[in-house]
């Protein structure tokens, strides 16, 4: 086999056996996009989901409610439900929350759900929780905050024609985002410290229908491949896409954003502002996305449902050679030993070394002298991702631990 272009090679060493990898810097953490079946076949059509407390759930047309454990196999929900439009599902201060008509629907697990009647002519159309509140928003400015799940107050502000279709929590701050029918569908933003004092951001060109909040950035997306920013709620700035396609949903999770809708479009960026378009083989629209259990679930027409793998590197070739380059950095894990060359791009200053499992979860952090230092650590064998920073360049890298 062959060595493609444009790839680093890492030396993995288990006793005198030593392997030299080649692989590819820019296919390891890549999102794969694969067919997991369809939702339950109950209401007429699914248009959100969420993650929380160790399940999924789905809501759609007709008050449907579904719950899995792992986006594979899913359960109905309880009769009791009304027949309403639930858009938008979320998670928040360990409950789910899902608004339809002047109901708002609470529950700890996703199974048994509490609902309660706001007093409102209005539509609810979505709803969130944080900082010890929860906000649902809905048609012509709608919004109802309550501190116990029971009573809600109407805090909307005045004289605002928008329907509110999305609400997120993050960073100390709630922000809702609106669609303007009475001016060619524009979008604004809305956003408060507490739920009762709301302040209104000009308007957006685009229309947008949701945002949400990770790694200390909110994210909007919206129509024609709007994708908005602000570290605020109340500074935004359009980010480049690639794409002309409608945006419905975006979520956070695993150290990356992701974005979906029409046509099959899904985007990935891993800090909000660069994306990259990592679409699936299909044509249909997607809905939602979420993060959970280590993956994204996107789900869309006729309630398909596709779940993310990380394709891990490619092992090229195999070698009994052993790297003595000068500005080698050795990892000893639990008797692995791993050694990585450094070049040219690390000059000077420690290095700071960080290990995480494929799912993004960190393992340890830790900082080597410059030299060629040498680190030790009990790990579990298994598949992990090593990263190395110094003198402002960054590299990752998979490698392998064996026994």
């Amino acid at each position: 086999m062959g060595i493609i272009p444009h790839k680093r090679s890492v030396i993995v060493s288990t006793g005198l056996l030593s392997l030299l990898c080649f692989f590819n810097s820019d296919s390891f953490g890549q999102l794969k996009w694969n067919s997991c079946g369809t939702l339950p076949e109950v209401g007429e059509a699914y248009f959100s989901i969420a993650y929380g407390n160790g399940r999924f759930v789905a809501t759609g047309q007709l008050g449907t409610i579904v719950a899995s454990p792992d986006s594979i196999d899913w359960f109905g929900r309880a009769a009791d439900i009304p027949d309403i439009l639930l858009w938008s599902v979320s998670f928040g201060n360990g409950i789910f929350l899902t608004a339809g008509s002047n109901k708002i629907l609470t529950s700890p697990d996703g199974v048994s759900w509490t609902s309660q009647t706001v007093e409102t002519g209005d539509y609810l159309i979505a709803a969130t929780c944080g900082n010890g509140t929860s906000v649902a928003v809905g048609t012509r400015g709608t919004i109802f905050t309550s501190t116990n799940g029971k009573e809600w107050a109407d805090r909307s502000p005045e004289n605002e024609p928008a329907d509110f279709y999305s609400i997120c929590n993050g960073n100390g701050l709630f922000v809702a985002v609106n669609i303007d029918a009475t001016d060619e569908q524009k979008s604004s933003f809305y956003f408060s410290t507490d739920g009762l004092l709301w302040s209104k951001t000009e308007k957006c060109t685009s229309t947008l229908w949701q945002v949400t909040f990770g790694n200390g950035l909110f994210v909007a997306v919206g129509d024609s491949g709007t994708v908005m920013t602000s570290p605020d709620g109340a500074r935004w700035r359009r980010q480049l896409t690639g794409t002309s396609n409608r945006l419905i949903s975006v979520a956070f999770g695993n150290n990356r954003f992701v974005a979906a809708g029409d046509g099959g479009t899904i985007l990935r960026s891993p800090d909000g502002y660069a994306w990259t378009d990592c679409s699936p083989k299909v044509k249909s629209d997607f809905y939602s996305v979420t993060c959970g259990n280590d993956r994204f679930v996107a789900i869309g027409e006729g309630g398909a449902v596709y779940i993310t793998s990380v394709e891990t590197a490619i092992v090229d070739r195999m070698s009994g050679s052993v790297s003595s380059a000068i500005h080698t950095v050795k990892f000893n894990f639990g008797g692995t030993m791993v050694r990585f060359p450094l070049g040219n791009r690390f000059t000077g200053g420690d290095i700071d070394i960080g290990l995480f499992s494929i799912a993004g979860k960190r393992v340890f952090t830790t900082r080597l002298k410059r030299t060629e230092g040498e680190m030790k650590a009990p790990i579990a064998p298994g598949m992990y991702v090593l990263t190395l920073a110094c003198g402002g360049k960054r590299m990752s890298m998979p490698v392998t631990v064996a026994r």
